[in-house]
C-alpha cells in the first residue's frame, strides 16, 4: 500500500487518489497507517482524472493578493470537485502543500492556489452592481 513508505517520505506526506466505489468500501477497513491520505477530493479518481486531462482540463495557479481572495475565486470557479478541484498551494515562503480533506491548510493572501480545470476556465468576473 501507499504508506510503506511513510517511514522514507514521513507518513504525512504519503497521498493517494480516490477510489471507485468498491474499492472505497475496502479501504474503509483498512487502517490509516496502511493507507495515503486522498489526495484533492474524494471524486478524483485515476480514472476520471485521466478522462479530464483528455478534455483539455489543465493545471492552472493564481497569486492570492487581498482583492483577489480565495473564497471569490472559488465561488468565481464554479462548483468544486465538478467544475475543477484544488490541488494544493504555495505558502509566501514557497512551501508547497499537496491539498487532501484529511489535511487541509488555509489559503489566504500571498498564498498561490493550483486548481485543475479545463484549459478556457476562468474565474468569472462578479456582476458589476447596479448603481441607483
Amino acid at each position: 500500500m501507499c504508506k510503506a513508505q511513510g517511514r522514507r517520505f514521513g507518513h504525512h506526506r504519503t497521498f493517494q487518489l480516490a477510489t471507485d466505489q468498491a474499492g472505497e468500501q475496502a479501504l474503509k477497513g483498512v487502517q490509516l497507517q496502511q493507507r495515503g491520505f486522498f489526495a484533492f477530493d474524494s471524486t478524483a479518481t485515476f480514472g476520471m482524472l485521466s478522462e479530464r486531462l483528455g478534455q483539455g482540463w489543465r493545471v492552472q495557479w493564481t497569486k492570492l493578493t487581498k482583492n483577489h481572495g480565495w473564497t471569490d475565486f472559488a465561488d468565481r470557479l464554479g462548483k468544486r470537485g465538478e467544475d475543477w478541484f484544488l490541488l494544493g498551494g504555495i505558502s509566501p515562503s514557497g512551501a508547497f502543500r499537496l491539498y487532501s480533506k484529511e489535511q487541509p491548510f488555509k489559503l489566504d493572501t500571498g498564498w498561490t492556489a493550483l486548481i485543475f480545470a479545463p484549459a478556457q476556465a476562468q474565474a468569472k468576473e462578479p456582476e458589476p452592481e447596479a448603481v441607483s
